[in-house]
C-alpha cells in the first residue's frame, strides 16, 4: 500500500516535467510566427475598412513586420472579424496575445477532454497528454507559423465536451467561432452537430460565416470581392509554396487528395475531380451512418464518427502539414475510450503511420535525408506520404466506425 502514493508522486513529477518542457518548447517556437502578419492585417481590414486584397496591402510587410511579402491575402472577411480583438492592439502586443490565446484554449481544451473521457484518472494523465501534444511535431509546425490550427484543436476538444454535456449554447457558439476562424477546418464541428440532429446550430454556423463575409466585402469596398477572387485563384498556382505539385522543390507538404492525385497523375483536372468524387462518396456514407445512429450519441460513438470527420476534412480541401494537429483530438479520445485494442486490430494499425508522423517526424531533417538518399524524388515521396497516411487513417477509422455500428445493431437486436 505504501508503494501507491510513491508511484503516484513519481508519475506526477514525470508528467509535470513533460508539461513544462512542452510549454518551454511551445513558447520558443511560437515567437517566430511568420504567418501571423497576414492574419493581423486581415483583422485590420475589418477594423479600418481598408481593402486588404489589393496588391498594395502587402507592400510593406518587410518593414512593418519583418517577414517576406506574401503572394496575396487569402483569409476571407469572416476571419477578419475573428481577428478584431487582436487588430486593435499594436502588432507586437497582438502577436503575444494571439500566442497566449492559442496556448490557453489548447491547454484547457485538452485538459477538459481528458478529464471528461477519463474522470477517474489522476492529474498526471492530462498533464502528460498536454505536454506530449505541445512537444509534438504537428504542434511545432503550426506554432512556428502561429497558424490557427492549434487553436482549432483546443476548440474541438472543448466542443466535444460541451456536446456530450448537452450544453447547447456553448456548442453552437464554438461551432460559429470555428467556422468563422477557418472554414476549411470546420468539418468536424459541423459533422458532429449533424450527428446529434442539431441542424439549426449547423445552419447558424454556416449562415454567420456567409453573413460576416458579405458584411466584410461591403465594408472593404466595391472591388474587394473581385480582388479576393483573384487572390484565391493564385493560391494553388504552380511555382509557389502552395502548389499541388509535390515534385516541385518549392512546394510545402500538403494533406489533401488533390496533392496526392496530382502527384501521381500530373493531371490537375483529374486530381480535382477524383477529390470531389471521393469526398462526396465518403460524406454520403457518413451521413447515412449518422442518420441511423441512436440519439444522443455516446462518447464512444462520437469518437468513432469524429476520427473519419477529421481525416476527411484534411483530405477533401487544401491543407498544409501544420493542420494535421487536429488528429490529436480523436486520437486522444480513442485511446482513453477504447484503450490500446482498437477493433478491428488492422484498422488501428492503419492509423499508426499518421500518428507517428504528427508525433515525432522532424520534417526538415527528413527532407534532407530523403534528398541525400534519393534526390528530388525522395523529397517528393516524403511529401506524398502525408496524404497517403491520412488516406490510410481514414480507411482505418471508417472500418472502426463500421465495426462499432455493427456491434451496436447486434446488441439492440438481442
Amino acid at each position: 500500500m505504501a508503494l501507491e502514493p510513491t508511484r503516484t508522486r513519481i508519475l506526477f513529477a514525470i508528467a509535470l516535467l513533460v508539461l513544462l518542457a512542452g510549454l518551454v518548447a511551445n513558447w520558443a517556437v511560437g515567437r517566430g510566427g511568420v504567418d501571423f502578419p497576414s492574419m493581423y492585417v486581415t483583422g485590420r481590414g475589418a477594423l479600418t475598412g481598408a481593402n486588404i486584397y489589393q496588391a498594395s496591402a502587402t507592400e510593406h510587410f518587410q518593414e512593418l513586420y519583418g517577414v517576406e511579402r506574401p503572394i496575396a491575402m487569402f483569409y476571407p472577411p469572416a476571419t477578419s472579424f475573428m481577428m478584431l480583438p487582436f487588430a486593435i492592439l499594436p502588432y507586437p502586443l497582438a502577436k503575444l496575445a494571439w500566442l497566449l490565446t492559442i496556448d490557453i484554449v489548447l491547454i484547457t481544451g485538452l485538459r477538459a477532454l481528458v478529464r471528461y473521457a477519463a474522470p477517474e484518472a489522476g492529474s498526471h494523465v492530462w498533464m502528460f497528454t498536454v505536454g506530449v501534444v505541445l512537444l509534438s511535431s504537428a504542434l511545432r509546425w503550426g506554432m512556428m507559423l502561429l497558424q490557427a490550427a492549434p487553436l482549432l484543436l483546443g476548440m474541438l476538444c472543448w466542443f466535444v465536451v460541451v456536446l456530450q454535456r448537452e450544453q447547447r449554447g456553448w456548442a453552437t457558439a464554438l461551432a460559429i467561432l470555428a467556422v468563422a476562424i477557418k472554414m476549411t477546418l470546420s468539418l468536424p464541428f459541423l459533422g458532429l452537430l449533424l450527428l446529434r440532429r442539431r441542424y439549426l446550430a449547423a445552419c447558424a454556423a454556416v449562415s454567420t460565416w456567409a453573413a460576416l463575409n458579405a458584411v466584410g466585402f461591403l465594408r472593404m469596398g466595391t472591388t474587394a470581392f473581385n480582388d479576393y477572387r483573384q487572390s484565391v485563384a493564385t493560391l494553388e498556382a504552380f511555382g509557389n509554396i502552395n502548389t499541388p505539385d509535390p515534385w516541385n522543390a518549392l512546394s510545402l507538404p500538403r494533406l489533401d487528395w488533390t496533392y496526392l492525385f496530382y502527384g501521381l497523375s500530373g493531371n490537375l483536372t483529374l486530381a480535382k475531380l477524383a477529390t470531389l468524387g471521393l469526398s462526396g462518396v465518403v460524406s454520403l456514407w457518413l451521413l447515412k451512418e449518422g442518420f441511423f445512429s441512436r440519439q444522443p450519441p455516446t462518447l464512444q460513438e462520437t469518437t468513432l464518427f469524429l476520427a473519419p470527420l477529421v481525416c476527411l476534412g484534411s483530405l477533401c480541401v487544401y491543407h498544409h502539414q501544420y493542420d494535421a494537429c487536429m488528429v490529436f483530438c480523436p486520437a486522444i479520445l480513442a485511446l482513453l475510450v477504447f484503450g490500446k485494442r482498437p477493433r478491428p486490430a488492422w484498422a488501428g494499425l492503419m492509423t499508426l503511420p499518421l500518428l507517428t508522423m504528427i508525433l515525432i517526424l522532424p520534417i526538415g531533417l527528413a527532407q534532407r535525408f530523403a534528398s541525400a538518399l534519393l534526390g528530388p524524388v525522395g523529397v517528393g515521396l516524403l511529401k506524398l506520404s502525408f496524404p497517403i497516411a491520412f488516406t490510410a487513417a481514414l480507411i482505418g477509422s471508417i472500418a472502426m466506425l463500421r465495426a462499432g455500428t455493427t456491434r451496436r445493431m447486434r446488441s439492440q437486436q438481442v
